[in-house]
């Protein structure tokens, strides 16, 4: 059950490049009644309260904002949901003269939070509105495709819309040198061209919130498995996970990986061969040949997944699991695809005892044992 300060306040992670980047809402992980999507609108006419004259997105707007919302969901995992209705929708897009010269977008929100005697909440939602200039920024606004200044202010605004706030304000901030658009899309301070993309810090902190499996799902904040997505920079680091089956990336330095309890699994956008894999008591660490990702030095960790497999020390979890049962009903050492797609399911929740039924029912099983196997066999 979630509480008053778990819709109202950050969500930290102890890692400053997510941190300062972590707003107090709007809290879509803790919507109650829970929500699996976010629906969305154009529509001007209805379901938005704003005393300036509104404009609608035109259809290229609308076309590139769709475009950019499916950038998100691809990060995220979140599903939207698009409503010609404005008064289903919790997401708003349009334009108006947006008060001072410099204010290409803005980001503007409310919760509605209700709470029992005892602090619990009873009901959160959250009405979002993202608006473009109209006035000095026109003709930016106007002209939406990817690599614009147009298409920047709008991922910066939806930034605002996930959750995300500016590097420099509030609470945690990010070091002067690293508050930069090279490194965040939210920061004021430009490097480099417009952004067609997030940055490195945007997407570290993304992934925190919403574990990259959307609403609902087993990672993310308030997540059903209680898992979490923790992403790393390119300076050394402490990474350390909860109690629940989390996942790592690692950025490109000399990182020491603690998972804490669960099963837990970093992730490396790189070949197995390029790693060099050494064990020592509890620690296990891995070097990359190539330089890209330095050496992880990692306890509590069961799996590592690499861009052609995965290995796992997990003897007791859902590997070892997959592997007992290809020994028990084929009597031979699984072969990776197989093994991946059954560890797959066991990680989704499929039963050992679903599993061994798929086994039973396999062409490779009757093949083994004929069409009527006694119970002997």
């Amino acid at each position: 059950m979630s509480t008053y300060n778990d819709v109202t306040q950050p969500h930290l992670s102890g890692i400053n490049h997510i941190d300062a980047l972590l707003d107090v809402g709007p809290a879509w992980n803790y919507s109650l009644p829970a929500i699996n999507s976010i629906s969305y609108t154009f529509d001007v006419s209805v379901g938005i309260d704003d005393p300036a004259p509104l404009i609608g997105f035109d259809g290229s707007q609308q076309a590139y904002t769709r475009q950019a919302i499916a950038y998100v969901t691809s990060i995220t995992g979140v599903r939207f949901v698009e409503t010609a209705n404005g008064n289903d929708a919790m997401l708003h897009f349009a334009m108006k003269n947006l008060r001072g010269p410099s204010t290409e977008g803005l980001c503007a929100w409310g919760p509605s939070v209700e709470t029992n005697a005892n602090g619990t909440v009873t009901h959160y939602d959250a009405q979002v509105y993202v608006f473009l200039d109209s006035y000095e920024w026109l003709d930016e606004n106007l002209q939406l495709a990817p690599g614009g200044e147009g298409y920047d202010t709008l991922l910066h605004e939806i930034g605002h819309a996930m959750g995300l706030k500016h590097p420099f304000e509030d609470g945690v901030t990010l070091p002067t040198n690293e508050d930069n658009s090279a490194n965040s899309i939210m920061s004021y301070t430009a490097s480099g061209a417009p952004r067609g993309s997030y940055a490195p810090y945007d997407i570290a902190a993304l992934k925190w919130l919403y574990g990259g499996d959307g609403l609902g799902g087993k990672l993310g904040l308030n997540s059903i498995g209680g898992g979490m997505y923790i992403v790393g920079n390119s300076s050394n680091e402490n990474l350390v996970g909860g109690n629940g089956d989390d996942v790592f990336e690692t950025g490109g330095s000399n990182d020491f990986v603690d998972g804490g309890a669960g099963s837990d699994l970093i992730r490396y956008n790189g070949w197995r061969d390029n790693f060099a894999v050494n064990k020592q008591g509890n620690l296990l660490t891995l070097t990359d040949r190539t330089g890209v990702y330095g050496t992880t030095t990692t306890t509590n960790v069961e799996r590592f997944q690499f861009i052609d497999r995965e290995i796992s020390f997990d003897v007791d979890g859902n590997v070892g699991k997959g592997y007992r049962l290809y020994q028990a009903a084929f009597d031979r050492v699984p072969d990776q695809d197989g093994l991946g797609f059954w560890v797959h399911s066991l990680d989704l929740g499929t039963s050992l005892q679903e599993c061994a039924s798929g086994f039973v029912q396999s062409a490779e099983f009757r093949t083994v044992y004929g069409s009527n196997p006694t119970a002997e066999q």
